[in-house]
């Protein structure tokens, strides 16, 4: 088989992409081949957009979507004769193969031997693939990780800053009003009303210039300052909202769980019988077609030896046997019983001629002395 068996590029896909496929049919979602195009051509279809976690056909056919836009992209065209989507996202075995084995003669004339770590790019790309758990895992402490989102924490930082900042800033305002540097023009003359209860009523006062302190005094300058502050603008106190979380305990009664649990069984049974009954199918399929081409070819021969001069009767019954249907056996069969029924009547007429030919008595010749006598005559002695 051209491009390799089933096995063969099972081994490949999962050495070149370090995935961990068993059935071809695993294919179907088109992530693989989405990353093989990856590795052959860096930055030219977007794997962050791939879905490898995809499940439903829908889900599939956009992955097929973004390999098809790179195909356009880079001007292959010979894909189109080898990609079946219709047939590939509901997982045909032969489909998927025979994609894949085109896949791998392509990725052969263009792979330029460069090394790859696919599962560090899905990493990167933020793939976030259920496969790749147990090899981050394996890997530990050496495993790689997703980068950080730089614009959520950016956004998040200068929030916080500027939240963090506002408190502050408001309480450090009044306190640069007064200036500690010893120059006795630093200091503005402020005008202080006297008040008649505690500072709630200004009055007017001739301004007073404060003395500079020497910067070895700082607290003076801190009780001055203290002194100017106004009392209008307080020092904002961030308030926190404490929410509390109630959670509701539900009792579920057992025998729900056990149905639930016969439940899932079935399922399970069920899905089993579907994937049994997909198979079947296929292999039905596969042999019609088989047997298909066969009778075709015959057919063809047949068709073409026909005309000849010469043509054996063989060949025409056999061409008779491939036409035939069920209409065309019924009407054969017809024939065979109506035949059968001027079998009988012929019987019927012979026996009617041999009747006819023997031979029946006279009436005046009957001997009537030999008839038995009648219960009412009496016997004479």
């Amino acid at each position: 088989m051209e491009g390799g068996g089933r096995n063969e590029i099972l081994n490949w896909l999962n050495d070149t992409l370090q995935l961990k496929y068993t059935k071809i049919e695993q294919t179907a979602t088109g992530a693989a081949h989405c990353q093989l195009m990856d590795v052959l051509f860096p930055g030219k279809l977007p794997l962050s957009k791939v879905n490898y976690n995809a499940k439903y056909d829908y889900e599939y056919i956009k992955n097929f979507n973004l390999l098809q836009e790179t195909f356009v992209k880079l001007g292959v065209e010979k894909y189109q004769g080898a990609m079946d989507v219709d047939r590939m996202v509901t997982g045909r075995p032969q489909a998927n193969l025979d994609f894949c084995q085109w896949m791998k003669k392509f990725f052969d004339l263009h792979y330029n031997g460069e090394p790859y770590n696919a599962l560090e790019r899905r990493v990167m790309a933020r793939c976030n693939y259920e496969g790749d758990k147990p090899l981050l895992a394996a890997l530990g402490p050496n495993a790689p990780k997703a980068p950080l989102k730089t614009g959520t924490t950016t956004a998040g930082a200068a929030t916080s800053k500027s939240a963090a900042a506002k408190p502050v800033a408001a309480a450090a305002k009044p306190t640069t009003s007064t200036s500690l540097k010893p120059t006795a023009t630093s200091v503005k003359p402020t005008e202080t009303k006297p008040t008649t209860t505690t500072t709630t009523k200004p009055t007017t006062n001739k301004p007073t210039v404060f003395k500079p302190t020497p910067l070895a005094k700082p607290t003076a300058t801190a009780t001055t300052t203290a002194a100017a502050v106004p009392t209008s603008s307080p020092a904002v106190v961030p308030q926190t909202t404490v929410t509390t979380v109630v959670e509701t305990v539900k009792v579920v009664d057992p025998t729900l769980l056990k149905e639930l649990e016969e439940k899932r069984e079935e399922t399970e049974k069920l899905k089993e019988e579907i994937a049994n009954l997909k198979i079947t199918i296929e292999d039905i399929e596969k042999d019609r077609d088989f047997f298909y081409e066969k009778l075709r070819a015959v057919e063809l021969y047949c068709q073409a030896n026909e005309t000849h001069e010469g043509a054996s009767e063989i060949i025409k019954h056999i061409l008779g046997v491939l036409y035939k249907t069920d209409e065309t056996a019924a009407d054969e069969e017809q024939p065979q019983e109506e035949e059968e029924q001027p079998a009988e009547e012929e019987i019927i007429e012979e026996e009617e001629e041999i009747i006819e030919e023997e031979p029946i008595a006279d009436e005046d010749n009957l001997n009537y002395d030999d008839e038995p006598l009648l219960d009412d005559e009496p016997e004479e002695f």
